[in-house]
């Protein structure tokens, strides 16, 4: 049961908070949502510059959110 308890705590990400949002470093951005084939919801933002490239930043860590580690 520890060992269970002590692997998931370490392999699965829980949700974490959101402290910030990129308007907090005076960026525009858009919420955005996707539904992935298998059925799994993926929330992020849309921050538009002023490049033609995009950077898609997809993997953020166990326990930590898109604005940070909790």
């Amino acid at each position: 049961m520890l060992t269970n308890y002590l692997s998931n705590s370490i392999a699965k990400g829980g949700v974490a908070p959101i402290f910030d949002t990129p308007s907090d470093y005076g960026l525009e951005y858009d919420e955005v949502k996707f539904t992935a084939k298998d059925g799994v919801h993926l929330k992020g933002w849309l921050v538009k510059g002023g490049a033609d490239k995009i950077i898609v930043q997809s993997h953020f860590g166990i326990q930590s959110s898109r604005s940070g580690y909790t």
